[in-house]
């Protein structure tokens, strides 16, 4: 799969990681962006991601970061925009 602008996912996704564990948040933010904009099935693999960063790279460090990711997601699969 590509991006909407010819990136490879793969290539997003790891990128996404990196910039957050060298706290890159803008690069994070762009990447999380281009993933947003490409297809909702990207976008699904987006939350989860985060969902799993927050728990494996955040860890202890916030305990409750997860919270932080889940309840926007799950806002957002009941909410349904345009």
């Amino acid at each position: 799969m590509v991006s909407k602008h010819w990136l490879a996912a793969d290539d997003l996704i790891s990128g996404l990681q990196k910039s957050i564990r060298r706290s890159n948040a803008e690069s994070a933010l762009a990447i999380s962006y281009e993933m947003y904009l490409t297809s909702e099935s990207l976008e699904d693999y987006l939350w989860k991601r985060l969902l799993v960063i927050s728990v494996e790279d955040i860890g202890l460090a916030a305990p409750k970061a997860h919270l932080q990711i889940r309840n926007p997601e799950q806002i957002r699969l009941k909410v349904h925009y345009a």
